[in-house]
C-alpha cells in the first residue's frame, strides 16, 4: 500500500504541471489574439472616405476629364494616392491614375479630384466600382469605393 501511495504524488504532480502549461498557453494565446485584432481596430479608426459624386467636365486629347467629388470623415489630414476605376462585372481595374504626387484631404471638406481617363479605357454610361486608396497618420491604409455611373 505504501509503493501506491507513493506512485499517486507523481502522478498528480504531472497533471498539475500540464494543467498549468495549459491555462498559460490560452492566456498567452488570447492575449496576441485580441492584441492583433486591436491593431486592426486602430488604422480602421482613422476613418472613412465617402466618394459622395462625379461629375463630366468634357474632353481633351482623347482623354474624358472628370472630378470626383469625396469627402473624407475622420480626424487627421490624409494623402490620396490613387483612384481606380474596376469593371464590377470582372473584377479588373480597367485604369489607375497616373499621378506624381498625393492630394493632402482635409477632413469633413468636400474635395474634387480631376481625373482624366484615356478614351479607350472606359465607356461613358457605363457602371464602374470607383476605388479610392489613401494613407493617413503612421501610413495607415484608407479606402473608400462606390459603383458610379460614369456621366
Amino acid at each position: 500500500m505504501k509503493n501506491y501511495q507513493k506512485a499517486v504524488s507523481p502522478i498528480i504532480a504531472l497533471l498539475l504541471v500540464l494543467l498549468i502549461t495549459i491555462v498559460v498557453t490560452l492566456v498567452f494565446y488570447l492575449w496576441v489574439t485580441g492584441y492583433i485584432s486591436s491593431v486592426k481596430k486602430s488604422y480602421q479608426s482613422y476613418g472613412l472616405i465617402k466618394i459622395e459624386g462625379i461629375e463630366y467636365k468634357g474632353e481633351s486629347d482623347g482623354y474624358y476629364i472628370y472630378y470626383l467629388w469625396i469627402r473624407y470623415i475622420g480626424e487627421h489630414k490624409i494623402n490620396v494616392t490613387g483612384v481606380y476605376f474596376i469593371d464590377p462585372a470582372t473584377g479588373t481595374v480597367v485604369y489607375k491614375t497616373q499621378w506624381t504626387g498625393t492630394w493632402t484631404i482635409k477632413p469633413y471638406i468636400p474635395y474634387y479630384l480631376w481625373v482624366s481617363i484615356p478614351k479607350g479605357a472606359v465607356e461613358r454610361g457605363k457602371e464602374y466600382i470607383v476605388k479610392i486608396i489613401a494613407y493617413g497618420p503612421n501610413q495607415a491604409p484608407i479606402e473608400g469605393q462606390r459603383r458610379i455611373t460614369l456621366p
